[in-house]
């Protein structure tokens, strides 16, 4: 057995023995007063994001560098024969396949310490309508052209037969689908001294017919990555479950909304989002929180509630006492700025259409949190929704830029006439706080 598979054992014995929570206990928490939200003093098209052998839905990004890369995890993404989107539209069923998630590396600039690496897009290259009216690609990579999902599947999530979309049986039955999305990013909680890195990927696991949601209260499951700093340029870290209801159905799915380690460096801070919504068309958030050495113990864990007490005790997705203000509702990243001297939440407002990003700020990852604030408003789809905003503070070259990513759908070949075909583009901003 190969070293990395016996690491991973070990954490399915540790999964597998982490069941009851102990007694319960509350600590207080005063969080200190809340401050007014910041702005951009500036913001630019930097350049378009893409792997050219894939069509990619959305993308994030891992919190730390892996040395000095950044290491994404994306999720649907249609599988390119040779990187040709004609083949996609113009002669269906000629693509390579499609897969629920896969994985990508993109470089850094002087030892990742100036910023991303863009250049032009290469004259020969794939996806030519997707990069011709940027000038430059920050360019994704990395493993073998992607056959299976880098999130793997259980055997219960419909992948009969192989099935690499959560679409087999017994979903193919009645038209549902087991999607593993990473929509917040791994969270990097231990780089070693020989530069190999630690990080943990937080799943919500919901029944969706179309994108109709099928179970408004899924279990989440909890996913270990490793990366041995002297594995090959293409070679992925590797992933592997942990325990596949990590939280168990009825409650939250902690991590799966966004997470941020606290300037100590002494705890995980993992935020979780009810499926369910309200009058006004808000989804609760929670918060919980574990020591940085001990993620795989749900014995560690600790749960926010509103009086700003922590318990031990894990509250049901539907305990109102649990219930917090932290961000807009749509997505977006949690992370730590020390140019701003806070915690900042950048994202989408909630059921937006257009990419409205909006920020909201607290001294402390329990907040108070700001009210949030629209900070910028970007190039929206051709057609349909645009979504999926990403902040990527791992790649910035000082505290005072940001990077952002989202997801637009493109006409093909123009063609407004047919609707139905559009790709994803996946711009890269850059975004210079006040």
């Amino acid at each position: 057995m190969s070293l990395h598979l016996r690491l991973l054992s070990v954490f399915y014995l540790l999964a597998a023995s982490v069941h009851a929570l102990p007694a319960a206990t509350r600590s207080h928490t005063d969080p200190a007063s809340r401050s007014s939200n910041p702005s951009f003093s500036a913001s630019s098209l930097a350049a378009i994001s893409l792997d050219p052998n894939y069509q990619r839905d959305s993308c994030v990004s891992a919190t730390k560098l892996f040395g000095d890369r950044v290491f994404w995890v994306c999720r649907d993404t249609i599988v390119l024969t040779d990187q040709s989107l004609n083949d996609e539209f113009a002669n269906p069923g000629v693509t390579s396949g499609f897969v629920s998630s896969t994985g990508s590396w993109s470089n850094q600039t002087s030892g990742g310490a100036a910023g991303p690496l863009l250049v032009p897009p290469p004259s020969g290259q794939g996806q030519q309508q997707a990069t011709s009216s940027y000038q430059y690609q920050l360019t994704q990579y990395g493993g073998d052209i992607a056959t299976t999902a880098y999130v793997p599947y259980a055997d219960d999530e419909c992948n009969s037969d192989g099935n690499q979309a959560g679409t087999g049986a017994p979903c193919s039955n009645n038209g549902t689908r087991v999607p593993l999305w990473p929509d917040s990013p791994p969270y990097v909680t231990q780089v070693a001294s020989d530069g190999s890195v630690t990080a943990w990927l937080y799943l919500r696991r919901p029944l969706i017919k179309g994108l109709s949601i099928q179970n408004f209260e899924p279990p989440g499951s909890l996913y270990y990555i490793y990366w041995p700093s002297n594995d090959g340029a293409d070679t992925l870290p590797l992933i592997g479950l942990v325990n596949e209801e990590f939280f168990p159905e009825g409650s939250f799915t902690y991590g799966d909304y966004g997470g941020v380690v606290d300037t100590a460096g002494e705890y995980l801070y993992l935020f979780g989002q009810s499926l369910y919504t309200d009058s006004q068309g808000n989804q609760p958030i929670a918060l919980a929180r574990c020591p940085v050495d001990s993620p795989a113990n749900n014995r560690t864990y600790e749960y926010y509630y509103n009086d700003g007490t922590w318990s031990s005790v894990q509250p049901s997705v539907n305990d109102t006492s649990a219930f917090i203000s932290a961000g807009a509702g749509g997505q977006g990243t949690y992370f730590y700025s020390s140019y701003l001297g806070q915690y900042v939440w950048l994202g989408q407002l909630a059921n937006s259409l257009g990419l409205q990003v909006a920020v909201s700020v607290a001294p402390e990852p329990y907040g108070p949190w700001s009210a949030p604030s629209v900070i910028a408003i970007l190039p929206a789809s051709e057609y349909g929704p645009t979504y999926s905003v990403a902040a990527h503070p791992e790649m910035s070259s000082n505290q005072q830029e940001i990077y952002l990513t989202y997801t637009r759908q493109v006409y093909w070949n123009n063609n407004a006439d047919n609707s139905d075909r559009t790709f994803y583009e996946n711009p890269l901003w850059h975004m210079t706080w006040n």
